[in-house]
């Protein structure tokens, strides 16, 4: 599942669209001024209105700063689905409040005594990190995940936006350190395979990231955002398969043949070196292999038989992790 933070210093009567759940952390103290409980109330109303699940980060003092004394009322008032504690709540209180509610967990530094005791629905969502170099390594995020799904407990976690990112630092909000700088969409594939549930921690992202996730979300296929020659731009937008035996250093595309006109020959053009992400085809003096196409996934020389005709961009490169054997992708123009 893919959700949208959305802040009350930053919502502005509108909400992103392209989503199936919406994350608000209630319990950021700079956001407290007189018109916090009016702006938050309109917020989850519109949430509400969407049918869209909704998690709330919350503590003692956001409560308080709502105008509620009473979390189950908060709750129940505001049609919230899971909600995050932060700091101030005891162990106790949570254990209460998962008899009418659904419970984020720090997955982090989760409490495996505490999780043991909870009683409806449990979800596990990872910090993210504003500050540079604080975010998590993959090696401690893999090794948390496995405790966690051992236990039978879905996963969140979060990637930075590439807009209207979050002050005060304005740096990204992922939970992986090495995603702050990546692409949205390329941080979305890879989380999308390793947990349930992929936020954008940051309030923004823009028109061509969130557009490339909703596709992906409708039908889980790989995009492969690319530029390809003139003469090899009807191989945008074509669904392709990468071989089940294709080697590590290439993606051969297995629907070559179907894609390349029949008997026409390919003459020797552009044969130069194939750098990583290079995409080619097999021209005529490969003779039978004349026509296929492959995306190189490991640096090799020029070959006067291979035509360069398009390169992987260069923001999407990572993307090629993903491009395993019997992988299904799509080109997309950058």
């Amino acid at each position: 599942m893919f959700g949208r933070a959305v802040y009350v210093s930053q919502f502005d009567g509108r909400l992103p669209e392209q989503c199936d759940f919406y994350f608000t952390s209630l319990h950021i103290a700079e956001e407290f001024d007189e018109e916090f409980a009016e702006k938050a109330g309109n917020m989850l109303r519109l949430m509400k209105a969407q049918g869209k699940k909704i998690i709330a980060d919350m503590s003692p003092r956001a409560l308080k700063a709502l105008g509620y004394d009473d979390l189950r009322t908060f709750v129940e008032e505001n049609g919230i689905d899971y909600i995050r504690f932060d700091f101030g709540f005891d162990s106790e209180e949570i254990i209460r409040a998962s008899e009418y509610c659904g419970i984020a967990i720090n997955a982090s530094t989760v409490d495996v005594e505490l999780v043991e005791r909870l009683k409806g629905k449990v979800l596990a969502i990872h910090n993210f990190y504003p500050r540079p170099e604080t975010g998590l390594d993959i090696g401690y995020f893999r090794q948390k995940n496995e405790e966690l799904r051992r236990r039978g407990i879905q996963i969140g976690a979060y990637i930075a936006g590439d807009e209207n990112k979050r002050g005060p630092l304005h740096e990204g909000l992922p939970t992986l350190e090495f995603h702050r700088h990546l692409k949205p969409y390329v941080q979305y594939e890879m989380l999308r395979r390793e947990t349930d549930y992929v936020i954008v921690g940051d309030g923004g992202l823009s028109e061509r990231e969130a557009e490339l996730i909703s596709v992906v979300e409708r039908d889980g296929i790989l995009r492969l955002p690319c530029r390809l020659d003139a003469e090899h731009e009807y191989l945008y937008d074509r669904k392709f398969t990468n071989r089940p035996d294709s080697p590590e250093w290439l993606c051969r595309v297995m629907e070559s043949r179907q894609y390349a006109t029949f008997g026409k020959k390919i003459a020797p053009d552009n044969c130069v070196e194939r750098t990583f992400g290079s995409i080619t085809v097999d021209n005529e003096k490969y003779l039978r292999y004349s026509g296929e196409i492959q995306i190189v996934k490991m640096n090799l020389p020029s070959d006067e038989r291979v035509n360069v005709i398009g390169r992987i961009s260069e923001d999407y490169l990572f993307l090629l992790r993903h491009l395993r054997r019997g992988t299904e992708f799509i080109l997309v123009e950058e």
